[in-house]
């Protein structure tokens, strides 16, 4: 006579089991996708940062992903020369009719590294826009 299987009920045990290993995957993939969407980028600590906000030395976490920006954000950006630089997106003039961001440094110690003198900055050339700063070590 064929008796029916018999199907063994979860133990709590065995349930916790699963539960952590799904957890761990689950920190994994959150790992994973936050160094693919973000970076860490230093300022140096013995320059002169073009936007006041932005202390010397301070590590900024640069969003790679979403560069979509709105006026008054942050954004890096390299410049024809392939240099790093940083600068608020602004409005451009009035006169201004080649497409690209305006983007504007608002320390008067830094000339010439941003839109007033490099002229609109293309979205190809943006790195990524900056969420937060975080003190320097």
């Amino acid at each position: 006579m064929n008796q029916p299987a018999r199907t063994r009920a979860p133990t709590p045990r065995r349930v916790l089991f699963w539960v952590r290993r799904g957890l761990w995957i689950y920190a994994l993939c959150a790992v994973f996708y936050l160094f693919w969407r973000f970076d860490l980028q230093s300022l140096p600590r013995d320059a002169i940062t073009p936007l006041l906000r932005f202390h010397p030395g301070a590590r900024l976490l640069v969003d790679r992903r979403n560069l979509d920006a709105r006026e008054g954000q942050a954004l890096l950006f390299h410049d024809e020369q392939g240099r790093l630089l940083l600068g608020d997106v602004g409005r451009a003039p009035e006169s201004e009719t080649r497409p690209g961001l305006w983007l504007l440094a608002d320390n008067p110690e830094v000339q010439g590294l941003d839109s007033r003198t490099l002229g609109p900055i293309a979205k190809e050339r943006v790195v990524g826009r900056v969420v937060c700063a975080l003190p320097g070590t």
